[in-house]
C-alpha cells in the first residue's frame, strides 16, 4: 500500500511517508507543493465500526 501524500494538482509527491505523522482524530496538517505550490490541508479522521451481537 502506498502512503504517500500526493499533491491533487499536479500528480507530485509531497510527503512519502503518511504513516509516520503521528496525527490524532481532528488535528490538521497543511502541506504545500514544491511543484505547482498548491496547500493541501489534511486532517486525521478516525472510523469506528460497531456490530451489535445479540446473544441467546
Amino acid at each position: 500500500m502506498n502512503d504517500a501524500l500526493i499533491c491533487p494538482e499536479c500528480g507530485n509527491e509531497i510527503d512519502g511517508r503518511m504513516a509516520d505523522w503521528g496525527m490524532l482524530d481532528g488535528e490538521t496538517h497543511r502541506f504545500h507543493c514544491d511543484e505547482c505550490g498548491v496547500v493541501v490541508d489534511v486532517t486525521a479522521c478516525m472510523e469506528y465500526t460497531v456490530r451489535w451481537e445479540t446473544g441467546k
